[in-house]
């Protein structure tokens, strides 16, 4: 990251500080415009990669969004630097995302769900039913840094049998980690999984194994980097899944959870949830990356398109 956008960063969370005690929220709206705010599009997954916040479409339209760290900094930071942008909505840029016939050869593909990157290295989650059976699709390609292109060539593809099949449930979240590529599976509650486990890539071979994962309520449904072999989850209930999910809870909940790596697979770390308080609609959180000292996370389509920043 270069020197002047550290100290974007470092003077955006000081900001952030005061604007945070003024509104008493959870988060912070960043305010876009454009495509991107169609609910059509349906946001549903965030990564980052070289400075630039990745927004990527559950529907396969061709196309992914980006926004450089800079514009967000510029409109969360002191009160000074607000003023060059007058407050105006991000404009997030729009990139071809190029996948060659996917939906010919996945009819029943719903959607993407997941976006991760190592290095130039691109790897993508999707929701697909084949013979009325819920299952996962990895596919895997690279982005040209100068052009910001993705290109996800034909062979590249694997599939991945969920660990239980509920009907509108597949794998909704990626991280990456020394070179192991973790899918997480949307729902690992007691009533649903008796003993949850996670799909874990070696990105050299592509081989696939399994790791342990603990009991968690309610769905996954995006993931951060790992740092300090710990990653946040955004952990989400709508009241509609309350039979599905076989939960009591009449209220909906959203909050994130931290999760670390160990021994003994994948583990809840001592961290506290972070949980969010405006709920007068409810919101369909589904990305979610680290910035700055706390996060950006975004809705797919509902109550609206919502991007935010939770400070921690």
């Amino acid at each position: 990251m270069s020197k002047t956008l550290k100290n974007f960063l470092i003077a955006f969370v000081l900001g952030f500080v005061i604007v945070s005690n003024l509104k008493g929220q959870s988060y912070t709206e960043i305010k876009l415009d454009g495509l991107i705010t169609d609910r059509k599009q349906e946001i549903s997954g965030m990564a980052t990669y070289r400075d630039n916040v990745i927004l990527l479409p559950e529907n396969l339209n061709g196309y992914y969004f980006y926004i450089p760290f800079s514009e967000i900094l510029g409109r969360l930071s002191d009160s000074e630097r607000k003023l060059l942008y007058d407050d105006k909505p991000i404009l997030p840029v729009q990139k071809t995302l190029t996948t060659r016939k996917l939906k010919e050869r996945y009819p029943g593909l719903d959607g993407f769900e997941a976006i991760a990157f190592n290095g130039d290295d691109v790897y993508i989650m999707i929701e697909v039913r084949i013979d009325d059976k819920m299952a996962g699709l990895l596919i895997w390609g690279t982005i040209t840094s100068l052009t910001m292109e993705i290109d996800i060539p034909e062979e590249n593809i694997m599939l991945i049998k969920p660990p239980a099949q509920i009907d509108n449930f597949s794998f909704e979240s990626l991280t990456i980690i020394d070179g192991q590529l973790i899918m997480i599976y949307e729902t690992n509650g007691s009533k649903t999984i008796d003993r949850p486990f996670q799909y874990v890539v070696n990105l050299g071979d592509m081989d696939i194994n399994k790791t342990p994962f603990p009991n968690i309520d309610f769905r996954l449904t995006d993931a951060t980097s790992v740092i300090d072999n710990k990653f946040w989850m955004i952990n989400y209930y709508w009241t509609g899944d309350k039979e599905t999910l076989s939960v009591p809870n009449d209220v909906g909940i959203e909050r994130l959870i931290e999760f670390k790596l160990g021994y003994n697979g994948i583990e809840r770390s001592s961290s506290e949830y972070i949980t969010l308080d405006n709920l007068e609609d409810q919101h369909n959180w589904e990305g979610l990356v680290r910035f700055g000292n706390g996060f950006l996370i975004c809705t797919d389509k509902w109550p609206r398109m919502v991007l935010g920043y939770i400070e921690r």
